[in-house]
């Protein structure tokens, strides 16, 4: 995608979520199924960090500070939910109603990937967006872990909950495939009743010198899991660690091997 190379991150993904669903909503109308999918992603350039999502996936970025003893929870998403005053005034104002907090009291989210029948052709309007909320950080030091989630997860552990658990596991000696794994047991230990994609990301970054320049990289190593609350089955997928170095700042490559994930929504 040209955007990233002239690093135009923020473009780029906002051009990847609108093909993505283009082509997910087309497939749908072709083939006569109306699901959708909410979404979270991660995308990792230099020491930045952009968090997109749509719907009511979310994202918890996790810091530690006082020599560790404190931890700090950061969600880095927007749950676009149709219930609330900026969702539900952007769907009255192409035309369309919420009423029972769901776009025409069928649909919690007012943001996903596909949901056709609430998007053009089959409505004058995209009722439904698929355009994502963005987030930007810097990651430093103290920042350890991501945790990127759908709902299944969240509807049962706050931001704070599921961060104490999953430093717990890491101090334990967990990876990031095994991290992943405990949180969706967790999640369906405590009664979730939507299905669980988890993606566990840990930061560790690193120092170089090189005569009179200081250079550091960061490496991010990664897992998704999944789960069925309706037969407690899991299944998890090891990802690849990938080091990406912090400077220089742009290298006119395209991004690759970064963690990210669409996950289950409704």
């Amino acid at each position: 995608m040209p955007q990233f190379a002239s690093g135009d991150i923020v473009s780029a993904i906002k051009e990847g979520f609108a093909e993505v669903d283009e082509k997910i909503v087309k497939l749908s109308n072709e083939a006569g199924w109306m699901n959708g999918s909410t979404g979270v992603i991660a995308v990792l350039v230099d020491t930045k960090l952009y968090i997109a999502n749509v719907g009511d996936s979310e994202a918890c970025l996790v810091s530690e500070h006082e020599g560790g003893s404190k931890l700090v929870a950061e969600n880095l998403t927007t749950p676009h939910k149709a219930s609330d005053p900026v969702e539900k005034k952007r769907v009255e104002e192409l035309g369309g109603h919420v009423f029972f907090g769901r776009v025409f009291g069928a649909l919690a989210v007012s943001r996903s990937f596909g949901d056709s029948k609430f998007k053009k052709p089959k409505t004058s309007q995209n009722f439904v967006s698929c355009d994502p909320a963005i987030h930007i950080v810097d990651i430093k030091p103290e920042h350890k872990f991501l945790i990127l989630a759908c709902d299944g997860l969240w509807d049962v552990m706050t931001h704070d909950a599921a961060a104490d658990f999953a430093k717990q596991r890491i101090a334990a000696g967990e990876t990031a495939e095994q991290v992943a794994h405990s949180l969706v047991s967790e999640a369906l230990r405590k009664k979730t009743e939507d299905n669980v994609t988890v993606v566990v990301v840990l930061f560790s970054q690193t120092s170089s010198s090189n005569n009179s320049e200081t250079s550091s990289t960061t490496k991010v190593s990664a897992a998704m899991a999944e789960g069925d609350p309706s037969t407690h089955t899991t299944h998890e997928e090891q990802k690849t660690a990938t080091t990406i170095p912090t400077t220089p700042v742009i290298t006119g490559e395209t991004p690759s091997d970064l963690p990210a994930v669409p996950a289950d929504t409704e």
